[in-house]
């Protein structure tokens, strides 16, 4: 049984939990983590405005650099977490003292944990706004975080997103809701920006209803320097001493 969410709005009485899979090349199953086995229901309650259908709709996965963890992103319970994988257990949280609806939980260079903290329904807070965090993994603490302090609305989606840490140690962020994509340096100047300018209505009768009219969302985006992708430097006619790089959302 799920814990909080709106009350009577399972699907047939039924939740659907999410499972975390890793399938080899070949579509063989190695490895597994079922949330209705393994997330305690009483320490992940759903935030009161969330239907319980979907239980607790995991929106990013990340296999860590030792091999033996998992980072997984839990929007609608604002948590983020790291699962050891030999035992299934969870071995690091952090939940909505710091989060809100968060996306794109990724693993730093220097073992920080870098997120794109939506911000929808945030605790203790009257103003909603986005921001990108950086949390040191031992003290759980802030150590970087960008939002607008000119006005903190003027960042805000509150679905999906994106935080990119770059080579040169900028952050690219995807406001997904307004198709915007900029990069901020470390000291938060925002030293380049795209707005995507093309606009289509949602093709899925479900979410035109929600979000009626046409929309220039983006889902996430990331950088790559050409040499990651060679494809593409060869279709621009780059020559292999030519230096660049390339947003794709």
């Amino acid at each position: 049984m799920v814990i909080g969410g709106v009350p009577g709005s399972e699907i047939d009485g039924i939740t659907y939990a999410d499972t975390i899979k890793e399938v080899d090349g070949a579509g063989n199953l190695l490895w597994q983590w079922k949330v209705s086995e393994r997330l305690p229901r009483a320490e992940y309650p759903l935030q009161p405005h969330y239907t319980r259908e979907h239980y607790p709709l995991i929106n990013s996965v990340l296999p860590l650099r030792d091999g033996k963890h998992v980072l997984a992103s839990m929007r609608s319970v604002s948590a983020v977490v790291i699962i050891e994988r030999s035992t299934g257990d969870i071995v690091w949280k952090l939940g909505p003292e710091v989060l809100a609806q968060q996306h794109n939980a990724t693993e730093l260079d220097n073992g920080n944990i870098l997120i794109f903290d939506n911000g929808a329904f945030r605790n203790g807070e009257s103003i909603t706004y986005t921001r990108a965090i950086e949390v040191n993994r031992a003290t759980k603490k802030i150590v970087w975080e960008y939002r607008d302090r000119s006005q903190m609305i003027s960042f805000f989606t509150p679905f999906m997103g994106s935080a990119q840490r770059l080579a040169n140690g900028n952050t690219l962020l995807c406001e997904s809701g307004f198709g915007r994509l900029f990069e901020v340096t470390p000291d938060r100047y925002v030293c380049w920006e795209y707005v995507n300018p093309c606009f289509a209505p949602y093709p899925d009768a479900e979410t035109a209803r929600i979000f009626p009219g046409d929309s220039n969302a983006l889902f996430r985006a990331y950088r790559y320097s050409l040499d990651e992708i060679s494809w593409l430097r060869q279709k621009l006619g780059h020559s292999d001493q030519s230096k660049g790089y390339c947003s794709v959302m």
